[in-house]
C-alpha cells in the first residue's frame, strides 16, 4: 500500500537520502496522525470523519508488516522501491517508531 509519501523522493528532513518509493517510516507517522485525529474528531463529535481515520490507520496496520517485514534477514525493511526490492538496513528509527506507535504488533517487534 503506498500512501503516496515515498514517491517524489525524500521522505526524511535529516538524512539527504532518501528512503525510496515506498517507505515504512511514513506510514508510522501517518498511522499515529490517523490515531490522533481519530481521537480529535471523536471529542468533537464528527463520527464519519472518526471512522474515516480510524478505517485509514487500520489498514496501515493491516499491511505495513506483511509488506516491509524480510523474511530473509528478520528485520523490517526501511523502505520498497519501485522495483519491489525491500531496503533492509536496519533502520532502527525506522523500526522504533513503528513499534512505538502501535503500528508494529508486540509480537512482531
Amino acid at each position: 500500500m503506498n500512501i503516496g509519501f515515498g514517491s517524489s523522493g525524500n521522505t526524511n528532513w535529516w538524512d539527504p537520502i532518501g528512503l525510496g518509493h515506498d517507505d515504512d517510516y511514513s506510514h508510522a507517522l501517518a498511522y499515529r496522525a490517523c490515531i490522533l485525529l481519530g481521537q480529535l474528531t471523536k471529542i468533537v463529535n464528527m463520527p464519519e470523519e472518526t471512522a474515516s481515520y480510524y478505517k485509514f490507520s487500520a489498514n496501515l496496520k493491516a499491511n505495513c508488516y506483511n509488506r516491509f517485514y524480510n523474511s530473509e534477514t528478520g528485520v523490517l525493511a526501511g523502505w520498497e522501491s519501485e522495483d519491489g526490492v525491500l531496503h533492509d538496513y536496519y533502520f532502527t528509527f525506522v523500526n522504533g517508531v513503528a513499534i512505538t506507535y502501535g503500528l508494529i504488533e508486540e509480537r512482531e517487534a
